[in-house]
Order: structure tokens, then sequence, then C-alpha cells
């Protein structure tokens, strides 16, 4: 079976997030003998075991009779006008967020498979797509997060953006509060917005913040998770973005204890990988919960180590159980 991987962004520097758990699917699924290649935009990272295609660099019409299935993952929709021309052609559609635009609705549409990854977000595209034209199949963070057993001495560990709507203002005037409780902020965007790091060392220094570490992108997110008792994901505009972050995945497999705000697809993962909820945007709520945790660390800590996250092996069994599907094999 060969089957293209189209999307934005994926032939970027590896990291953390969606682009790391399409790559660690890529490289299961070719484990399994179905061959995986990378239709991408922009730049391709040069990656062991994945063949990057450029975009711009190749005749599209003629790479597509190459595989029997082609899976876009993201918003590529320069691959829309290609099903609409060539029927035959078998489109799987991962989708991560709610209907956008007419040309999102027409892809959903034509797709033969849509996956979501989020059980909230299934319920929504129930209302307009036939049951079996959906399938619902978790999230899983790829080999390389893992517990490697270091001292975990940070407390509270943040992996996000900066924007509003990822908490992050909520936490920092947690942590103004708490300050016997230690803090690292590892904000993906702060080198591109000079002006936002300034602003939020400048807050930190104001308030006395010694408590607080400020750090940027980081190429080894796996040692962070490793050295926190804690990771949270604090997120609160929830109605634009309906996916279980990657990064509460990648937390759980380093046996982080997860606490997350509770909107509905961080509620979904508390069972499969522990940790607890707090009020979206109550300051106070969190800081008892961060407290909770931090003064019954080894009772949370053995409670999450009875608990295992979905593996990618699984995950990829499941993907090419639905191309398996898709194709009518028996």
């Amino acid at each position: 079976m060969n089957v293209l991987f189209c999307g934005k962004g994926l032939g970027n520097p590896p990291q953390e997030g969606i682009r790391n758990f399409t790559i660690s699917l890529a490289k299961s699924l070719n484990e399994m003998g179905v061959k995986v290649d990378i239709l991408t935009d922009g730049i391709c990272f040069a990656e062991e075991g994945i063949k990057y295609i450029r975009l711009k660099e190749v005749n599209v019409k003629m790479l597509l009779k190459n595989y029997d299935i082609i899976h876009l993952h993201g918003t590529l929709l320069q691959m829309l006008r290609y099903k609409i021309t060539y029927r035959n052609l078998k489109f799987v559609v991962n989708r991560y967020f709610p209907i956008r635009n007419v040309f999102e609705k027409m892809l959903i549409k034509i797709a033969d498979k849509v996956i979501v990854a989020s059980k909230y977000l299934l319920k929504m595209y129930l209302t307009t797509l036939d049951e079996d034209k959906i399938s619902y199949i978790t999230l899983a963070c790829g080999e390389k997060f893992k517990d490697i057993r270091l001292e975990r001495d940070i407390d509270v560990l943040f992996n996000g953006g900066v924007a509003q709507s990822t908490g992050i203002y909520t936490l920092l005037s947690v942590a103004k509060c708490l300050k016997s409780v230690r803090f690292t902020l590892a904000l993906r965007e702060i080198d591109e917005y000079p002006k936002v790091r300034e602003n939020l060392k400048a807050y930190i220094l104001r308030n006395n913040m010694e408590n607080v570490e400020l750090l940027g992108l980081q190429k080894d997110i796996v040692y962070l998770y490793n050295k926190s008792k804690i990771f949270i994901q604090p997120t609160e505009n929830w109605k634009v973005k309906m996916l279980p972050p990657l990064s509460v995945f990648e937390a759980a497999a380093c046996n982080c204890i997860n606490l997350v705000s509770d909107v509905p697809w961080h509620l979904e993962l508390i069972n499969t990988l522990g940790g607890i909820s707090f009020k979206v945007g109550d300051e106070n709520d969190l800081s008892k919960k961060i407290i909770e945790i931090l003064q019954n660390y080894w009772k949370y800590y053995n409670r999450k180590l009875r608990l295992k996250p979905p593996h990618i092996r699984d995950v990829a069994k499941s993907y090419l159980e639905l191309y398996e599907e898709v194709l009518g094999y028996e």
C-alpha cells in the first residue's frame, strides 16, 4: 500500500506538536510495510526514513497516480482540485478544527473518510456527515517522549504560545502569587515577537517573580518534561480549536502530572492520561490545584504510573485499518 501525506509545514525542522505526531505516524506505518511519502510546501528537512516531496517542484497530477491513499493533514487546500477532477482518488482528511470556510466544507464533503482526534469535535461533525464517513482516532506522541528518570526540580511547566487564548496570562497572575512555586514557561513564539518578550520580562521583573523562568522554543522539550512535576495546559478560548493538544500526551508519556483547564477535549483525556482539571480562567482554582498536587505529589505520580498513554504504533494500526476500509480490503 502506498500513502501520500500532504500538509503545510510538514517539512519544517522537527519539534513537538502535530508535526511530530504526523512524522511519527508516517514512520510507524513504514515499519508496518506501508510506504508513506510526504508532500509539503516550503522547506523539506531531511529526516531518516522519510521521503519528502516539495509541492512546487513536482507534477502533482502525475505524482498522485503512484498512491493508493492521499491523506491530508491540515489545510493544504491546493489538493482539493485534484479530488474534484479525479474522483477515483481515495482521499482521507484529518480535521483538528470546525469547518471554517467554503473550501474546507467542500473538502469534507468529497473526502472518502474524515478523521478527528476529539470526541467533542466528532459530535459536531456528526451533525453534517454520515456516521460511516467519519472516524475517531486518538493522538499519540513519538517514541522519544518517555520518562528518563531525572530529578524533577521544576514545579510547573508551560509549553505553548503567547496568545491570550492559551491562558498564559492567567498563569502569570497565579505565578505572581505563588512565589514559593517554581514556574518554567517555554513560549514557542517569543523569539518571533521581541516586543512581547520584552513586555513579559518587564512584567516578571516588576513583580519580583524570581520563581519564573522564561524560555523560547525548545529543541529538546523531552528534557524539560522530565524535569517537571506538573505540566499545565490552561487553554481558554476552546471554541476556536477543538483538539486535545499533543503536548498533554507528550507530558503524560514523560510522567508529568497534567493540570488542564476544564474545556471539553481536555476532560476527555483525564481518565486516559491522568491529572486533574481546574475551572477555565479561574486563578483561585488554578492556585489551589497547583498546591494540592505539589503537597501530594507522590500520590498523583504513583496514580499516573498506572496509566499508559496511547502508543504511536497502536494508533498507526488504527490508521492502517481505516486505509484498508477505504480501499475495500476484506
